[in-house]
């Protein structure tokens, strides 16, 4: 049965002019054990989008772009899949990704994901205001601190206050 199926899909990826890959790793939570994946996605002479998942590999060994690169090449070669049809890559930003995509010669069909891209900004974004918030209540707790262990602060606060004519 594997056979057959794996035929056919081969036939369909033959018969497509252009091919765009996704490829990315997870952790499973309940085994801590890595995967990565390979995907095309492609449109048929009969104009329907088909979706296969080339290759699921158990990946224990450390992501490094080198063996991303290793698994996005080996992947692509049991399916005998020309560079020249892909068309396009997506992948996430990360750095180990980025330098895979780049050793396995895809680098100029590389499309980094657009969500993976907001949610990295909206995570600095939200990370530079709690960065403010807390740098700003550091510096309330410092200037009463000082107030609080300095009786002729204190008093130079207060003549400030009444000259201000604040409470």
């Amino acid at each position: 049965m594997y056979e057959t199926i794996k035929a056919k899909v081969k036939y369909e990826l033959d018969q497509a002019d252009f091919l765009s890959l996704t490829s990315d790793g997870w952790t499973c939570q309940h085994t801590i054990q890595s995967y990565y994946s390979l995907t095309a996605r492609f449109v048929t002479h009969e104009f329907t989008v088909k979706h296969v998942i080339l290759q699921v590999t158990h990946f224990p060994e450390s992501h490094t772009g080198h063996n991303i690169s290793k698994f996005i090449n080996e992947a692509l070669q049991s399916w005998e899949i020309p560079h020249e049809k892909i068309h396009a890559v997506l992948t996430d930003n990360a750095a180990n990704v980025m330098a895979a995509i780049k050793e396995s010669n895809l680098g100029d069909k590389h499309l980094p994901c657009l969500i993976h891209t907001l949610q990295l900004c909206i995570q600095k974004k939200i990370f530079r205001e709690q960065r403010t918030a807390s740098d700003t209540i550091a510096v309330f707790r410092a200037l009463a601190g000082h107030f609080h262990h300095s009786s002729s602060a204190v008093a130079k606060l207060k003549e400030i206050q009444s000259q201000l004519k604040l409470p």
